[in-house]
């Protein structure tokens, strides 16, 4: 990289400006390409995880690597700071009518609400602020993230052969989210089935879970964490663009929580017996996993090299869970011959399989 553009790069980063180098180019050929079968229907999961590996060991490492992570993304121009999670339907009756066609994505937080909020001594309270400049994605924001995720290494991908009806269910799903505008509020304690709005990886999940097929894995992209009430800030002023919902686990009391607790300590997760509550994440980063390992299982039976899933040395428990999860389910339906292949977006592999026959499983 030339020392100028470099040091663009750099200052950017450090000023919070998203300059982006351009990226290795990647195959920019449509996801909808994978539509080859004109009798059927097609639901497809993309997910891309975060620009750097954030560490949920604890409180402070959580804000050190999400810092870390905000600074990589804008450095190297990957897809997402975060983590992301994007799906697309196309839906055909049998004798080849096309009824339903999209792709879409929750995103929001587009105004450094995050960061304005730790600074302003909101601590883990941020966790359950609900950002209201949430918006989905366009057909063309799909394709953009998945070509710069390709050219990236930091993509996966799955896609599914599904009843039309289920296909229709997800197609229904996202116009009544829609109307509703519920995507305006984004966020951890509004729940995307009850069209309250939504995370990214929450909203991929009610979509799927809308259509009615038994996708094993899909229980295991949550995390669950015990948040100590004496890590949570709050004041009189919410920060802009935000609100509080009434569900959200923000403490009544006002009390400000330095940053600094968190970057230059070692807080931990409520011990128990605590004050505390729960903290229920739908994280990207295990959404990216299971793709992975899903397309592991059918490489190893072809005798095809294997994909790297994670980007740790160890897995946490919640790894572990959607591993072993992941896994079984791809042996089961191995086992029961169900037919399934690996296939290219944007030169990027990911694996489909057929759950129109779904009674088998």
């Amino acid at each position: 990289m030339p020392r100028a553009s470099f040091c663009a790069k750099i200052l950017g980063a450090v000023l919070g400006l998203n300059i982006v180098l351009p990226l290795a180019s990647a195959n920019a050929a449509s996801f909808q390409q994978v539509y080859r079968d004109k009798g059927s229907s097609y639901i497809l999961l993309f997910a891309y995880p975060s620009s750097s590996y954030i560490n949920w060991s604890n409180p402070s490492d959580l804000a050190r690597t999400s810092l870390q992570t905000t600074l990589s993304k804008n450095l190297m121009g990957h897809p997402s700071s975060i983590g992301h999670a994007q799906f697309a339907w196309h839906c055909r009756r049998p004798d080849g009518s096309l009824m339903a066609n999209g792709a879409t994505g929750q995103s929001g937080q587009d105004n450094g609400q995050g960061l304005k909020a730790l600074l302003a001594g909101w601590g883990m309270s941020i966790l359950e602020l609900v950002y209201t400049d949430g918006h989905l994605e366009s057909v063309a924001e799909v394709q953009d993230r998945i070509n710069k995720g390709a050219a990236s290494n930091q993509f996966s991908w799955s896609g599914f052969k599904v009843p039309y009806e289920s296909c229709m269910a997800m197609a229904e799903y996202v116009e009544s989210y829609t109307q509703a505008e519920a995507y305006k509020n984004y966020g951890f304690p509004v729940d995307p089935l009850n069209n309250e709005g939504g995370g990214c990886t929450s909203f991929a999940n009610a979509a799927v879970s809308r259509t009615g097929l038994d996708i094993p894995i899909a229980k295991n992209w949550v995390r669950e964490y015990q948040v100590a009430e004496s890590h949570m800030g709050r004041s009189d002023d919410t920060p802009a663009v935000t609100t509080i919902v009434e569900k959200a686990g923000i403490p009544k009391r006002n009390k400000e929580v330095p940053l600094s607790d968190f970057l230059f300590g070692n807080l931990g997760w409520a011990n128990p017996g605590e004050p505390a509550f729960t903290f229920r994440y739908y994280d990207p980063e295990l959404f990216y996993e299971s793709f992975r390992h899903m397309e592991n299982v059918e490489r190893q039976k072809e005798g095809l090299a294997l994909k790297n899933p994670t980007r740790t040395s160890d897995y946490d428990i919640f790894q572990s869970q959607l591993k072993t999860t992941t896994e079984q389910w791809m042996q089961d339906m191995q086992n029961k011959k169900v037919p399934m292949q690996i296939d290219q977006i944007a030169g990027y592999s990911g694996l489909i399989v057929d759950l129109r026959e779904q009674d088998l499983l």
